[in-house]
């Protein structure tokens, strides 16, 4: 998969990697409502960061619609992990980490920072778990792009001290 699948061509600022705030989305954003999941906290996750562009692809309605063709000779790789528009049976995006509880102090059972390759995500400058502190679009060893192995839990434990 080439990076404009995601990606405006030539959008990347200069140098480089390392300031990624120039880099445009390739994509249109979804406009599909979605059933989030409710924590323990029975804060729902807000999907206004980066799961909604990542949901752009795999909210089942518009990756059939996104991709196709092909890029250089080569047949555009299919996406298969269509999640649809409940996520109240996945894990939780778009809340806080670690999670409070009611007066506001970390819940027990999860590590000040993750551990690993587990990313927390800084939306609005408050960190965050979404698609991505799991998932690493840029490729993986690890089916599904998990930054983790599931063996052992190992992703899981990157979070959840239990």
């Amino acid at each position: 998969m080439s990076c404009a699948t995601c990606h405006v061509p030539d959008s990347a600022p200069p140098g480089g990697s390392a300031g990624l705030a120039g880099v445009r989305w390739n994509r249109i954003e979804t406009a599909r409502t979605f059933e989030m999941y409710v924590p323990l906290s029975g804060v729902r996750g807000v999907l206004d960061g980066p799961s909604q562009l990542c949901l752009g692809c795999h909210d089942g309605v518009s990756a059939a619609d996104q991709h196709g063709g092909a890029e250089r000779g080569r047949p555009t790789p299919r996406i298969d992990g269509i999640i649809g528009p409940d996520l109240a049976d996945d894990h939780p995006v778009g809340i806080l980490y670690p999670p409070r509880d009611q007066r506001g102090l970390p819940r027990k059972g999860y590590f000040a920072r993750p551990r690993g390759d587990v990313q927390i995500v800084l939306v609005d400058g408050r960190p965050r778990v979404e698609c991505t502190s799991c998932h690493d679009p840029h490729g993986s060893p690890y089916d599904s792009m998990l930054r983790e192995s599931l063996q052992g839990s190992a992703l899981c434990f990157g979070c959840h001290d239990l």
